[in-house]
C-alpha cells in the first residue's frame, strides 16, 4: 500500500511512503492534513492544485483536522458536495480528536468499512513523520564518503535531526495531534531535547485552544543537552513540580516525549528522574528502531539500530569512511562539508550517443513547453514521440519490440495523438484490436468494448512514461469497472520511458509485475521538474519583473514572447549577449556531444546529469544533502578549455544549485569566472552567467557587468540577477 501524504498549503509537495501492510484494503491511500483555521471553501481548491495523478489513483482520501475545524466541516454540505464531485464518488473521510480517542468520520463519497482502524491510524501517523523528515537538512543520509558520531558518542550511518523538520505551525500541530492519545489528566511533558521544545509548549498550548476536553498540560521541561547530569534536570523538575503544587496545578502523571531514540539510553535517563519523583510516567519516542525503549514509537527506523560502541569497533572507520561529530548542545556538525567532484566523461557521453544519433536533426526536443494552450501542464523538456515515430531507427526498434511481446488479446491506449498513433502501428504489427478510452470512461464505454476488454490479456500502449501514476490509474480504473478476474492480465508498451531515475524506473516494472510485463522502445533518463524548477520559467518571471520597460529593449521583448508560447522553445534556448558571433553556440567537430541544435544539446547534457543523479561513487546527489557536497568539477561548467561556452550554459541551466555550488570552493569559481571573462569569445555568455547568479549557482561577481553593449535595458536586467544572489 501507498500513502501520498499532501499538506495542504501552497507550495508544499506530497511525499510517498509504501508499506506492507495486508490488514488494509487500499492500494493507495491520500492523506491530507487540514491546517487549523482552513475555511470549508478552501479545502476543495486545495485539493485540485495536487498533482492530478495522485489525486484519481487514491481509493480513500483522508482529511485531518483539529477541534473545532473538523465540527464545521463535517457540517458543511456545500464540502461534501465539492468533494464527491473532485474524488469521483470514491470515500473520503475525516480524522479528528474525538471524544477521548481518534474518530474516523465519513465525510463524501462511498462510505466503506474500516477493517482495521488502529493499523490505519498508526500508517497515516507512520506516513506523516516520514513526510515531516523528508524535507532537506533533516536527516544527515547515509553516505558512502562518511558517517556521524552521534551526541551519545556512538557512530551512525545516518542520522534524523527531528528539530530542523518542524518548520510551520501546521507541521508541528501535526505532531501535537498524534500525541493527544498520550496526555492524561494533568501532565507534565518533559522532552529530551531543546530542540523539540516546540512539540512540549504546542502540546499545552494546542489542549487548552483546540476543545481538547480534560486534558491539560500543566507544565514543560527538557533536558538542556544530550550529556546533561540526570542531577541537574531531576533539580529543575522537583522545583517545576513544587510551583505547580503551589498553584494548585499539581501534574498527576509525565509524558516523556523522545526525538530520536536508538539506544534508550536518553529516554531511560529521564524515566529515572520521573521515577525518583513518584511520577507516574509514560514514554514516546518520534523514531525509533524498535518498539524496545518506548511505550509507543510514531516512526520505525531499522537504520537506527545499525551504531557502533567507538571507533575501535565502528565498520565505517575500518572502511576508511570520514566521519562528521554532531554537537550534544546544538545538534549542529562539527565540521562543514566536504566536497566530492562529479564530472560527465567520455564513457558516459558515448553511451547516451546512440540514442541522439537515431533522432539526430529529426526536432523532437522542446524546452518549456506546456500540454495545452490553457497552460494545465508545464514541462520543462518536451519529446514529440509522434515525430520519432516516422524515424526508421524508432521504427525498427518497435517491430523487434512487438516481435518479442508476450500474447496479448487486445490493445488499450489513451485518447493522446501519438499514443494512438503508436498503437495503431501496434495493430498494424499485430491484428489486434484498439480499444481508445482514458480510464475515467473505462466505467461507462458500451459493451461492445466491455466486451473487448473483460477478463482479457491486455496491452496497453502510452507514448511516454515519467513516473508510472497513469500505468497505476489504469490498473485501478480496469478493476473498478469489474473488467478484471482471474484470467486477466496487463502488459504494457511505451514509446518513451523517461524516468528520472533506475529507482523509478524499476517501480514502473513492478506496477505491472515485472520486466518480462514492461516493454519500452526507448529509454533515457531525464529529469522531471515543473515550472517551479524550470529556468526559463525562472528566466520568464524575471522579465516580467521588469515591467512596461522591457518594451524599450527589442531583443528582451522578443525573448519575453518567445518563452510566453506554448510550444516551447526548440533553438536560441540560451539569453545571448550584444551582436556576438553565432559560432559561440557552435560544436566543434571533436565535441564530447554531437548534436543538430540547442535543443538537442540541452536534453543530452540533461540526460547525462541524470545519470549522474543515479550514482552512488563519482555522481550527483537528486536532492540537497550533507554533509558531504559531491557537485560538477568546475572543469567541467567554468575553467575546462575543452568544452565550449554553449555546453557550459546548458550545464548551468540543466544544474541545481547544489549540483555545481560548493561553498568553501565560492573564491576559486569567482577567480575562474573573472578570468574567463577577460576572453573575448567568452563575452557572449554573460547573461547566462547572470542568471545562473541570480539563481544561486555561481557567486555573484559585479564585474560580469564590466562590458557595455548598448541595452541599457539588458543591463539593468543582468544587475538586478547579480544582485538576486547575493
Amino acid at each position: 500500500m501507498q500513502i501520498d501524504v499532501a499538506e495542504l498549503r501552497n507550495g508544499a509537495l506530497p511525499h510517498s511512503s509504501e508499506y506492507d501492510d495486508l490488514l488494509v484494503p487500499w492500494r493507495r491511500v491520500l492523506y491530507a492534513p487540514v491546517p487549523r483555521w482552513t475555511h470549508w471553501g478552501e479545502i476543495d481548491s486545495l485539493l485540485y492544485e495536487l498533482d492530478s495523478e495522485i489525486r484519481s489513483a487514491a481509493e480513500l482520501v483522508v482529511l485531518r483536522a483539529h477541534q473545532p475545524d473538523a465540527a464545521r466541516l463535517l457540517a458543511s454540505e456545500d464540502l461534501r458536495r465539492e468533494l464527491e464531485l473532485r474524488h469521483n464518488h470514491r470515500p473520503v473521510y475525516l480524522l479528528c480528536w474525538e471524544d477521548g480517542g481518534y474518530a474516523m468520520r465519513h465525510l463524501a463519497g462511498a462510505e466503506t468499512d474500516v477493517p482495521d482502524q488502529e493499523t490505519l491510524l498508526a500508517l497515516l501517523r507512520d506516513a506523516e513523520l516520514g513526510a515531516l523528515i523528508a524535507q532537506p537538512n533533516v536527516e544527515l543520509p547515509h553516505a558512502a564518503e562518511a558517517h556521524y558520531i552521534g551526541p551519545n558518542g556512538q557512530h551512525y550511518n545516518s542520522f534524523i535531526r527531528i528539530g530542523t523538520a518542524i518548520q510551520s505551525i501546521d507541521r508541528l500541530d501535526g505532531v501535537t495531534f498524534w500525541l493527544l492519545r498520550f496526555v492524561d489528566g494533568a501532565t507534565l511533558v518533559i522532552l529530551d531535547s531543546w530542540t523539540i521544545m516546540s512539540v512540549g509548549l504546542n502540546l499545552s498550548r494546542y489542549t487548552s485552544e483546540a476543545g481538547v476536553k480534560d486534558l491539560s498540560v500543566v507544565g514543560v521541561e527538557c533536558q538542556g543537552r544530550y550529556d546533561e547530569d540526570a542531577g541537574q534536570l531531576e533539580a529543575r523538575v522537583d522545583a517545576l513540580i513544587e510551583h505547580l503544587l503551589e498553584d494548585g496545578t499539581p501534574p498527576t502523571r509525565a509524558l516523556i516525549v523522545g526525538s530520536t531514540s536508538s539506544t534508550g539510553d536518553s529516554i531511560g535517563k529521564l524515566s529515572g528522574v520521573c521515577e525518583t519523583l513518584d511520577l507516574p510516567v509514560t514514554t514516546v519516542a518520534l523514531f525509533a528502531p524498535g518498539n524496545d525503549h518506548a511505550d509507543a514509537v510514531f516512526r520505525h527506523r531499522s537504520e537506527l539500530g545499525q551504531r557502533w560502541e567507538n571507533r575501535e569497533t565502528c565498520e565505517r572507520c575500518a572502511e576508511g569512511a570520514a566521519w562528521v561529530e554532531i554537537s550534544p548542545t546544538t545538534y549542529h556538525l562539527h565540521v562543514t562539508a566536504s566536497v566530492e567532484y562529479a564530472s560527465v566523461t567520455q564513457d558516459l557521453a558515448q553511451r547516451l550517443q546512440p540514442f541522439f544519433d537515431r533522432y539526430r536533426g529529426k526536432d523532437l526536443f522542446r524546452v518549456h513547453a506546456w500540454q495545452h494552450d490553457d497552460r494545465s501542464r508545464h514541462h520543462m523538456l518536451d519529446i514529440d514521440v509522434l515525430k520519432m515515430l516516422v524515424v526508421p531507427a524508432f521504427r525498427t526498434q518497435l517491430d523487434e519490440r512487438v516481435s518479442s511481446l508476450p500474447e496479448f488479446d487486445v490493445i488499450l491506449t489513451p485518447e493522446h495523438p501519438a499514443a494512438v498513433s503508436l498503437a495503431a502501428a501496434v495493430a498494424d504489427l499485430t491484428g489486434r484490436d484498439v480499444v481508445r478510452r482514458l480510464p475515467g470512461d473505462l466505467e461507462v464505454m458500451a459493451e461492445g468494448d466491455r466486451a473487448k476488454l473483460r477478463g482479457r490479456k491486455i496491452l496497453l500502449v502510452d507514448d511516454v512514461v515519467v513516473t508510472g501514476t497513469r500505468l497505476h490509474v489504469y490498473r485501478q480504473a480496469l478493476q473498478r469497472a469489474g473488467l478484471t478476474d482471474g484470467g486477466s492480465e496487463l502488459r504494457y508498451l511505451v514509446g518513451l520511458a523517461r524516468p528520472a531515475s533506475n529507482e523509478r524506473l524499476r517501480t514502473i516494472r513492478n506496477t505491472v509485475h515485472g520486466p518480462h510485463n514492461f516493454h519500452p522502445v526507448e529509454t533515457l533518463l531525464l529529469p522531471h521538474w515543473d515550472d517551479e524548477q524550470c529556468p526559463w520559467c525562472w528566466e520568464h518571471r524575471r522579465l516580467r519583473d521588469l515591467g512596461p520597460g522591457i518594451e524599450r529593449s527589442e531583443r528582451l521583448s522578443a525573448r519575453l514572447e518567445a518563452l510566453e508560447q506554448p510550444g516551447g522553445l526548440a533553438d536560441d534556448l540560451f539569453l545571448r549577449w550584444g551582436d556576438e558571433k553565432e559560432r559561440f553556440w557552435d560544436l566543434g567537430p571533436q565535441s564530447l556531444f554531437h548534436t543538430d541544435t540547442q535543443a538537442e544539446l540541452f536534453v543530452n547534457v540533461c540526460a547525462a546529469l541524470q545519470e549522474l543523479r543515479g550514482r552512488r561513487v563519482g555522481g550527483l546527489n537528486e536532492s540537497y544533502s550533507t554533509p558531504v557536497a559531491r557537485v560538477m568539477d568546475p572543469e567541467f561548467f567554468i575553467s575546462g578549455t575543452y568544452y565550449v561556452p554553449v555546453i557550459k550554459a546548458a550545464v548551468l541551466r540543466a544544474a541545481h544549485t547544489h549540483d555545481v555550488r560548493a561553498h568553501k570552493h565560492d573564491p576559486e569559481i569567482r577567480k575562474e569566472i573573472v578570468e574567463k571573462l577577460r576572453e573575448p569569445e567568452w563575452q557572449g555568455l554573460v547573461p547566462e552567467l547572470a542568471f545562473a547568479m541570480g539563481r544561486r549557482e555561481l557567486p555573484p561577481i559585479d564585474d560580469v557587468l564590466h562590458e557595455d553593449d548598448g541595452d541599457p535595458v539588458m543591463a539593468e536586467l543582468l544587475q538586478r540577477l547579480v544582485a538576486l544572489g547575493r
